[in-house]
């Protein structure tokens, strides 16, 4: 918003060739000014679409018809079209005046599925509607830039939200931008464009992959990577989480209901069943690209389903204190760092104390990755 009488001056003159640029810039020079009119800069100024620039042909050609044969008709129509885009730049600054947006992002987000990011949009205007916008969406993400519709009018006072469907196709922290909102509005003579100065970052887990790894005591082959909402019959408490459609009545903890005024379940372990503590080092010779990204979908896969079961303890990456894994939060907090997770140069340091029930992880042909339980085959990704 201007400060000064020379920008509020400025601002009301929407025919400015940096009415919409985010720094003013100082020009004084008529030929640089009357270049820069007409040949804008990308996402920064006031740009003719082919419809106004025909508008201006017709304009021309009806201007000297005019003058050549001092037709009052002619120069109805001549002051008709050039009122319209008059018009038509008033009405565009009004569109944007007084219409605020923000940038909201998906708090968990994983490599091959969905997310929606939303721009959510409130017109303090008192009387004028706003319409016809279009935001542009870009991302390292995905692979196109998205670009959202407000397809409806925008009443004053309304607000609205504007989804962008993005899926992911790999790990990492990325930056999720809004660079730039334009319309057309009304008569599509003029395109004007605001820089987007939004950005967010999001962080993507891996993916969730499918494996081979007898959790149970029994044997039982978890071989479809499903999350499972088992419950153990033991006597040592794990966890207390809220209740979740599907629990035994028996589960729930009573005084943390009366607590926290919501339902809570306890989460014991199941007798004879003791947790596992899983241990990660990203030796770059070990692992290679594909591997290793194997590894990190494989991590985060088995840590869920392991968390699930109440089987999970610990969870150890390179020279990092073990992570104990007692809530969920707990659990996306792997989830970041594992998202995170690079290969490191060779280091003399690798050596990790075995214990009971430690699992660890090795390469595979045709990017595969084995599960060791204290230094023994026990499972592999599903590859086929």
């Amino acid at each position: 918003m201007p400060h000064s009488d020379v920008d509020l001056k400025n601002w009301h003159n929407w025919t400015d060739p940096d009415f919409f640029a985010t720094v003013r810039q100082h020009e004084s020079r008529v030929v640089p000014l009357f270049l820069r009119q007409i040949l804008p800069a990308r996402l920064l100024r006031t740009r003719m679409t082919l419809t106004g620039w025909c508008l201006i042909v017709v304009s021309l050609g009806l201007g000297l018809a005019a003058y050549n044969t001092a037709s009052n008709i002619l120069f109805l129509a001549l002051s008709l079209l050039l009122g319209s885009l008059i018009l038509s730049g008033i009405l565009s600054w009004i569109n944007f005046r007084k219409l605020n947006w923000n940038l909201r992002v998906p708090s968990n987000l994983r490599a091959g599925d969905a997310g929606v990011a939303e721009v959510d949009l409130v017109n303090e205007k008192a009387v004028f509607p706003s319409m016809s916008l279009c935001f542009q969406l870009e991302s390292e993400m995905v692979a196109q830039k998205g670009t959202v519709y407000l397809k409806n009018t925008l009443n004053p006072g309304e607000s609205r939200k504007l989804k962008w469907s993005v899926t992911p196709q790999k790990r990492g922290q990325f930056e999720l931008r809004l660079s730039g909102v334009r319309s057309q509005f009304p008569f599509g003579f003029l395109q004007k464009t605001i820089v987007g100065n939004l950005h967010k970052n999001v962080i993507v887990w891996p993916a969730h992959i499918e494996y081979i790894f007898p959790i149970s005591s029994g044997g039982q082959q978890l071989s479809t990577g499903a999350v499972k909402n088992r419950l153990g019959q033991g006597s040592d408490l794990l966890n207390i989480r809220p209740y979740e459609r599907g629990d035994a009545l028996r589960s729930i903890h009573w005084k943390a209901t009366a607590r926290t005024g919501q339902l809570m379940i306890r989460q014991l372990a199941e007798e004879g069943e003791s947790g596992y503590h899983l241990y990660v080092h990203s030796d770059a010779v070990v692992w290679g690209e594909s591997h290793f990204e194997q590894l990190c979908a494989l991590v985060c896969s088995l840590a869920e389903d392991l968390f699930r079961c109440g089987r999970l303890k610990t969870v150890k990456l390179n020279d990092s204190y073990p992570l104990p894994i007692r809530t969920k939060h707990d659990l996306h907090i792997l989830f970041d760092q594992v998202a995170l997770l690079e290969r490191l140069d060779p280091s003399a340091n690798a050596f990790v104390n075995q214990q009971r029930n430690q699992l660890t992880f090795g390469p595979l042909s045709e990017a595969g990755v084995a599960i060791y339980l204290e230094g023994n085959y026990a499972g592999q990704t599903d590859i086929r």
